[in-house]
């Protein structure tokens, strides 16, 4: 797939979803009981992390979360996806591990990262070092 294509692809997919509604408006961490990035026991989960990253100074612009979209075939516990990062976090490293090797994808305990196609080298690697920061 070329680059402009998988860039069509991904923008496609975030406006299909927006225009037929099947995404969840994003709920504030107050509504949803969500583990915080700091001093919490529970695995972080893909809101914590997109809140850790805001707190962090990273953009993560129009988060949704696809929770109810993405993880029935992905086997995750929640999804979130951003105009720069789709977000996937699991009950365990190790089904974290396997869907990250199997998509090549970058994985940080049971957070499982993908960045949308437009992201320089340099933004992607602005996000993994974060993530190293925030992800326990």
């Amino acid at each position: 797939m070329t680059w402009k294509l998988g860039r069509r692809v991904f923008a496609a997919g975030l406006l299909t979803m927006s225009a037929v509604g099947v995404a969840e408006p994003w709920p504030s961490a107050a509504d949803t009981n969500f583990p915080s990035a700091a001093g919490d026991s529970e695995p972080l989960n893909a809101a914590g992390v997109v809140e850790a990253l805001q707190r962090d100074g990273e953009p993560v612009p129009n988060p949704i979360d696809t929770t109810a979209q993405e993880c029935p075939n992905a086997g995750c516990r929640h999804a979130v996806v951003t105009d720069t990062l789709r977000i996937k976090s699991f009950a365990t490293f190790s089904q974290a591990q396997w869907y990250a090797m199997t998509h090549g994808l970058p994985r940080f305990a049971t957070i499982v990262v993908e960045f949308a196609p437009p992201l320089s080298p340099r933004q992607r690697d602005d996000y993994l070092s974060a993530m190293q920061r925030l992800v326990p």
